[in-house]
């Protein structure tokens, strides 16, 4: 899993994108996939941001389900019957706000 931001400097009130790649680099299905992270210091969730885009979603997968806390815990989660197959992958991402 990867995490990428682009760009090295955020004024207050500018909204960053996190990108967070997934990818099964082993032999087998990946029988359970969760994504955690949490929401930068000095940040805040821009409130509907946290995505699963469909056109990075691998096939063998549905929709997920994301989620946030009041402390900044987010969690993306398929459901437990689906298996991520070898050499799949893709992304979720949020967007936060420069406080």
């Amino acid at each position: 899993m990867t995490r990428n931001i682009d760009g090295n400097v955020a004024l207050p009130g500018e909204t960053l994108r996190y990108t967070i790649s997934y990818e099964n680099i082993g032999n087998g299905p990946l029988l359970e996939l969760v994504i955690n992270d949490s929401v930068p210091a000095f940040t805040e969730l821009v409130p509907g941001s946290q995505l699963c885009p469909t056109a990075s979603t691998p096939t063998e997968l549905t929709a997920c389900t994301p989620s946030a806390d009041a402390a900044g815990s987010l969690k993306w989660s398929w459901a437990a019957t689906e298996k991520l197959n070898p050499g799949s992958a893709g992304n979720v991402s949020y967007e936060v706000r420069v406080e």
